[in-house]
């Protein structure tokens, strides 16, 4: 059996969708192409937006063709975004991919549909697919819960996975979690998806930074922690973002020799996704994967990422969560005072609350707490910073 990973789409703009003719020969020759499908199907005027922070992102039912045309079977729906419209958003999606005869896996309307693997057999071989996500808006965390995405920390996923692998030859993880824009994962997530192997699972396939991470072999099994966007076109991308952001990877195994992976380095130039041969990509790749199997370098880059995104990023999502005290604003320039303000009052704008009072912003404070990766990022620069002052090392 053929199997072909890709990683993340979003497809805002289908008429500029555009594949290689050698990107498609590829894609005929799998018996069953896979991909995160980033976003849901969703009216962004008419279906109702559910209340989170960062963008409610949607595409059009022109992007499931686009899908079908490339020869996508199965899409991961375990993501950030796939609740971003509510349980309307995911029953559009769910339509639409079975006009195509496309599967989804890892979100339904009942913990059981969400968390049910997908399965294929062809040739007596047969394989099952399970999509997870970090803990995100919309996951489902509960088995009351009424929809949402499977959660990769679920108490019940190790035997979830141990019972899976007895019914299959083969078994393959797509998670979608980890810090976005960095090239390595975090630690904890090094461990987990290790854990999972140590499960059953036969690969472990990442998506969700939007950045191609580095990747290993652990106890002769792949684990890739981030193959990048395959697509995902969006306005605003700074020049520094835009070429990691433009870049991915393509895995394919062939099930009658499952350590033979071939990892196909791809790019979008000018809309048209094709095979990318430049050296420096594969340098870069190459650099990143050596790096996290070096452990006492690995930690060391870490831990610089981790003080680094707290100075840039997560300092001020604190403060923005706990309303800034006097000293802070006083630190601000004025150009920061301004972008405090509009921040706080779209805040209680979605949240219909106008009152002046101190108040917590709960979405954000939930954003930086639930969130395994951000709680562990933070959690790791805040532990350094204490073993420091205290002069434990």
């Amino acid at each position: 059996m053929k199997i072909l990973f890709a990683g993340d789409i979003v497809i805002y703009e289908p008429d500029k969708f555009a594949i290689s003719e050698r990107l498609k020969e590829l894609f005929i020759e799998q018996d069953i192409s896979v991909c995160n499908f980033e976003a849901p199907i969703a009216n962004s005027e008419i279906d109702m937006k559910i209340l989170k922070i960062g963008p409610n992102i949607c595409q059009g039912t022109e992007s499931i063709e686009c899908l079908a045309q490339v020869g996508f079977k199965l899409v991961s729906l375990a993501n950030n975004h796939i609740m971003d419209y509510g349980k309307n958003g995911l029953k559009n999606t769910f339509d639409e991919l079975a006009k195509k005869n496309i599967s989804g896996v890892g979100a339904g309307f009942s913990f059981e549909e969400a968390y049910k693997p997908y399965f294929f057999e062809l040739n007596d071989t047969k394989v099952a697919f399970i999509a997870l996500g970090q803990a995100e808006f919309g996951v489902f965390k509960h088995e009351e819960n009424d929809s949402g995405y499977a959660w990769i920390n679920h108490p019940k996923i190790n035997d979830l996975i141990i019972k899976t692998k007895k019914q299959v030859d083969f078994l393959y993880i797509i998670i979608h979690a980890g810090v976005e824009q960095i090239p390595y994962p975090l630690p904890e997530w090094q461990m987990r998806y290790r854990e999972l192997i140590d499960c059953g699972a036969d690969c472990i396939i990442g998506s969700h930074p939007h950045i191609v991470q580095g990747y290993e072999v652990y106890k002769n099994k792949y684990i890739f922690y981030s193959l990048g966007n395959f697509y995902f076109n969006t306005e605003g991308i700074t020049k520094e973002v835009e070429k990691e952001w433009n870049r991915s990877l393509v895995t394919l195994i062939n099930t009658d020799n499952p350590m033979e992976i071939s990892i196909i380095p791809v790019s979008v130039k000018n809309n048209i996704i094709d095979i990318e041969e430049s050296t420096d990509f594969k340098y870069d790749i190459a650099n990143r994967s050596n790096l996290i199997m070096d452990s006492e370098k690995y930690t060391k880059t870490m831990n610089y990422i981790a003080e680094k995104l707290w100075n840039s990023n997560y300092k001020n999502y604190y403060f923005r969560a706990l309303r800034p005290d006097k000293t802070y604003i006083n630190n601000l320039s004025l150009k920061q005072i301004i972008k405090y303000s509009l921040i706080r009052i779209i805040s209680k704008i979605r949240l219909g609350k106008w009152q002046v009072s101190p108040e917590i912003d709960n979405s954000m404070l939930l954003h930086n707490i639930q969130i395994e990766s951000h709680r562990w990022i933070v959690e790791r620069y805040l532990y350094n910073f204490n073993v420091h002052e205290n002069k434990f090392v």
